[in-house]
């Protein structure tokens, strides 16, 4: 089946920054993939199709009120499709919300990740081997009662219980541009729902001849076994723990050696088909006065030199920065989702995951012209390009302007002064720093009349 037409021009005109093609494409495989599919036949003043496209919109504009958002965009959605919307009603959205549900929007990111996932330049290959980041976060959500027993809340020390349920978000990503190429959420506490659990439903969508970088919390030696050989020439590289054991077995260089490593009977029972020894590759090496750690797959150190991999390894920290730029310039450090059921905040969480991409895509096509790669692109000067586009499209989709003139593509003419930032400093570094919480409260004192100091650690990130 082929798309609408007649939704070609609502696409056009609202998502002037992406090609529109390839959007209403995702949106019209992903309603048919689902039951939403069949529903979307039935002529409604908003189709589901359009539905998916509110959402996106309005997880850009997160500092406004879903509300709010959705009634700046409205108007100009009705005017584009000759006045079907026009007697929407405020109860409508909710409504369309809930009969479109949270299947069909993950569907739409499923099949733009997968062709995302397909496509990369050799420019952003490393060694001829495609790099994947896999990390996870937490998100929170509102605080009522079908999210906390969906989702659960974070517990503490001597039966404390956090405030707000949350979610868990394991994504896997470029590192080179920072699309992300697949996703999987979960809750934040119960059986099957820790990090390396949910990550192991991203393991077919990891390609092959590829490398995946991974920080140690996902050290278990069944799960990097199966990145390694359940694919053609997959690898992975990951800190050392601190209490690791294995059998150098061969020195390679200053800093490189093969070891052996010895699977216990209790992982290879969890994990069948899993060896009771096979090769390592460990590289060590200092940064920032400490010595440090790696186990790669990689063990040939003439394709792959123990500086490159290490150097490589750098990359590992765009995947937290591609979470930093979802939570705190899309989101607008709006850390409570904005739905109240759990239904609604999965909802609300792909389509964020599909506006993060727009952007992302953008960012690329504009980097291929400015002949500069796309980390060299400021994401918060795009976004913020981008939202403003949106917004204006939408003004002027009230009027007859664009019957006649269409709104020039305000990233394109940006200057690179604006719009590029200079070149990574690699040899910054900040360690940890001991802070005081600040708060409006008088601070405890204690029994020498000193004042007693609640300290909170603030994790300030390498700059690499």
């Amino acid at each position: 089946m082929t798309p609408q037409r007649d939704q070609v021009p609502v696409i056009a005109s609202v998502l002037p920054f992406v090609e529109n093609t390839r959007v209403l494409t995702w949106i019209h495989s992903g309603l048919q993939a689902t039951a939403a599919g069949a529903k979307a036949r039935r002529v409604r003043c908003l189709p589901a199709s359009l539905v998916i496209l509110l959402l996106v919109l309005a997880s850009l504009l997160r500092d406004y009120s879903l509300w709010s958002a959705l009634s700046t965009l409205a108007p100009a959605l009705n005017r584009l499709t000759g006045g079907r919307a026009e007697g929407v009603v405020a109860s409508a959205f909710p409504q369309a919300r809930q009969r479109l549900g949270a299947e069909p929007v993950r569907q739409v990111f499923l099949h733009m990740a997968s062709e995302l996932n397909a496509s990369e330049p050799s420019e952003e290959k490393w060694q001829g081997l495609s790099v994947r980041g896999l990390d996870g976060t937490t998100m929170r959500t509102a605080d009522t009662e079908e999210n906390e027993k969906e989702f659960g809340k974070p517990q503490g020390g001597k039966n404390k219980i956090g405030g707000y349920p949350q979610i868990r978000l394991l994504a896997l990503s470029k590192p080179m541009n920072h699309e992300l190429v697949a996703a999987t959420i979960g809750g934040y506490c119960g059986k099957g729902q820790g990090e390396k659990t949910l990550a192991r439903k991203l393991l077919l969508e990891i390609p092959d001849n590829s490398v995946t970088l991974l920080d140690k919390g996902f050290l278990s030696w069944g799960f990097l076994w199966r990145i390694q050989k359940e694919g053609t020439k997959r690898h992975w590289l990951i800190p050392a723990g601190k209490a690791q054991s294995y059998r150098i077995v061969k020195h390679q260089g200053r800093g490189d050696a093969l070891a052996e490593l010895e699977i216990s009977s209790r992982t290879r029972k969890l994990n069948p088909g899993l060896p009771k020894r096979f090769l390592i590759r460990v590289l060590t090496y200092t940064w920032a006065g400490k010595r440090r750690t790696l186990l790669t797959s990689l063990l040939d150190p003439v394709a792959y030199r123990a500086e490159e991999v290490v150097g490589l390894f750098s990359l590992r920290w765009e995947t937290e920065l591609v979470f930093d730029e979802i939570k705190t310039k899309m989101l607008c450090r709006s850390f409570t989702l904005r739905s109240k059921s759990p239904e609604m905040v999965l909802q609300e969480v792909w389509a964020s995951l599909i506006g993060y991409n727009l952007v992302r895509m953008r960012m690329a096509q504009e980097a291929e012209v400015r002949g500069g790669p796309p980390l060299r692109l400021s994401f918060k000067v795009i976004f913020q390009t981008v939202r403003l586009q949106v917004l204006m499209e939408a003004v002027f989709a009230l009027q007859d302007f664009l019957m006649t003139t269409q709104l020039p593509d305000v990233v394109s003419v940006l200057s690179d002064a604006l719009l590029m930032l200079p070149p990574r400093r690699t040899n910054r570094y900040y360690p940890r720093k001991v802070k005081v919480r600040a708060t409006a409260f008088g601070r405890k004192r204690t029994r020498d009349g000193a004042r007693y100091r609640d300290p909170v650690i603030v994790m300030q990130a390498t700059c690499v």
